[in-house]
Formats: C-alpha cells, sequence, structure tokens
C-alpha cells in the first residue's frame, strides 16, 4: 500500500506530492512519478468556483497470476461532486 498526499491548485493541477507511506522507496518514486502527471477538471456546470484542495490517495497493489495492478482509494471527497480526473 502507497499513501499519497496531494495539493490541486484551482486549474485541477498537481501543485504537490508527498509520499506519506509505501513498502519501498522505488514504489514510493515511482507513484509520486504517476501522480504528477494526472490533471483534474472542476465542472463547469456547478455553480461552485474552483479551489484549492488537497487530500490523499491511497494505492493498494495487489499482484494476481504475475500481473502487477493497483486499486485507487480516493481521499479527494470533499469536492462535493465537481471535480474529476481527466
Amino acid at each position: 500500500m502507497t499513501v499519497a498526499q496531494i495539493r490541486l491548485d484551482e486549474k485541477g493541477e498537481i501543485s504537490s506530492v508527498e509520499i506519506l507511506q509505501a513498502p519501498h522507496k522505488s514504489i514510493a518514486r515511482a507513484t509520486a512519478e504517476a501522480v504528477r502527471n494526472w490533471a483534474f477538471y472542476f465542472d463547469s456546470k456547478k455553480d461552485e468556483k474552483p479551489i484549492c484542495i488537497s487530500g490523499k490517495l491511497t494505492f493498494y497493489f495487489v499482484l494476481e497470476n504475475g500481473h502487477l495492478w493497483s486499486e485507487i482509494q480516493n481521499g479527494l471527497d470533499d469536492c462535493r461532486n465537481s471535480l474529476y480526473w481527466i
């Protein structure tokens, strides 16, 4: 399991990534690098104005039949359903 604390600016761009927990330094580096390439957007149909937010993403890594994949738990739920991954 790897836990990343991220901060998004009002444009939905990642402004900071901090790895809080990881089983190995190489996994921490790879997770941070991958997350820095993500982008989000605020749903402009809502009346809410975009804001800077922070939250945690938890990655659960699964090795199954020789293949590694991850499940992500999103800790950005306080965005009132107006923030989406792109």
